[in-house]
């Protein structure tokens, strides 16, 4: 699906299960006080289209076994979207997620 990243990208993956022996990192998790996944619906002036920010260490510079915290903020704009569907598209999240190689999500709101 994506070819400018090193994982495959797949409805195929959903419900792929990761298990802990199996595990590189943890990203969220129960061990983690710092997590969130959050969606806000922003004037369309407010964002810029398809930017991608990401604050912290890159996987491969995580040590492995360890557990970090995790957050994804989905900024969105459109006439038609109101602060109504944020929850959908928080939720939406989860399933996304899920469709990475060997990236399995679960709790998607709480622990």
């Amino acid at each position: 699906m994506f070819s400018d990243i090193p994982v495959d990208v797949s409805v195929i993956y959903e419900g792929e299960r990761i298990r802990r022996n199996d595990m590189y990192v943890e990203l969220g998790g129960p061990t983690v006080k710092e997590k969130f996944e959050l969606a806000k619906i922003r004037p369309a002036d407010a964002i810029e289209d398809g930017k991608v920010i990401i604050i912290g260490p890159d996987i491969k510079d995580m040590k492995e076994g360890g557990a970090y915290p995790l957050g994804v903020l989905v900024e969105a704009a459109g006439a038609t979207l109101d602060e109504g569907l944020e929850g959908v598209i928080e939720r939406r999240i989860h399933g996304y997620m899920n469709f990475i190689e060997g990236f399995m999500h679960l709790n998607q709101r709480y622990d």
